[in-house]
């Protein structure tokens, strides 16, 4: 459960600062314009409302390694549902209206005034955002760091509009976004995201395999294997009445193809 907060588990980011690339200016700016059109472009991003994830996601703990299943579901601007499916045990649904959290555990659905899950819910929208890239394009504020030439990595930094900072390993090759460093709810120890490989998902490029390390441990590990936007029928209550069943619009193109 600890590490499945990062999911809870599995996509606000992601001037002023230029520097001299490839005999060539390039500011925080141009690289992250082309990173959002390299993983689809800000037109598809722009017309995002919601998002339906399906994902596997194992976790490293000294006490073992544990598999859930994983069915994600974001709604602009703050709404999100996960349903977990433990590979032993029952299944757990948690939830975030935009106000409130909400959990579904052993047949029983509650309001809950934790305020921990509601702040690991925040930290995973946080992550959604990145992998979207929403958060590029609003409420930002980019810095370019540096460029690393022996790995033709871009570093540039984002803070958003609560302070928070993370910085974006971003490919000077195709511009696909590799990976990021962020601070945990105040954790004196920096996590990693590497994303390995990359896929089309319904026109967006998205990181089909992610593994994320605390420093140089290794926690967490997700696969992708579905993503669909704009595809929830649901109204908004979905995200408060647990019991509802979501309904997805049927699927009319294949719903993903190998990007690179």
């Amino acid at each position: 459960m600890t590490n499945l907060k990062f999911f809870i588990g599995l996509f606000a980011i992601f001037f002023l600062l230029s520097n001299v690339i490839y005999s060539q200016e390039m500011d925080a700016h141009t690289v992250m314009q082309n990173c959002i059109q390299s993983h689809g472009g800000a037109k598809k991003f722009h017309e995002i409302q919601d998002i339906y994830a399906k994902l596997l996601v194992k976790s490293y703990t000294k006490d073992g390694v544990f598999e859930n299943r994983l069915h994600e579901y974001f709604r602009q601007p703050d709404k999100l549902r996960i349903e977990m499916e433990p590979e032993n045990g029952s299944s757990t649904i948690l939830s975030w209206d935009g106000k409130d959290a909400y959990r579904f555990v052993k047949d029983k659905a509650e309001k809950s005034d934790d305020p921990k899950l509601a702040d690991h819910i925040q930290e995973s929208l946080r992550f959604i955002r990145l992998m979207v890239l929403t958060n590029l394009i609003k409420d930002s504020n980019l810095k370019y760091e540096k460029y690393l030439k022996d790995k033709n990595v871009h570093i540039i930094s984002q803070t958003d509009a609560k302070g928070e900072k993370i910085w974006l390993w971003i490919s000077g090759k195709d511009f696909r976004l590799q990976g990021a460093k962020f601070h945990y709810l105040g954790d004196q120890k920096a996590f990693n995201i590497m994303f390995i490989q990359h896929h089309e998902f319904e026109g967006m490029i998205l990181p089909r395999h992610t593994k994320l390390y605390r420093e140089n441990e290794l926690v967490m590990e997700a696969w992708l294997s579905l993503a669909r936007t704009n595809a929830l029928e649901n109204k908004d209550d979905f995200f408060s009445d647990l019991m509802q069943k979501a309904r997805l619009k049927s699927i009319t193109t294949t719903p993903h193809r190998r990007g690179s």
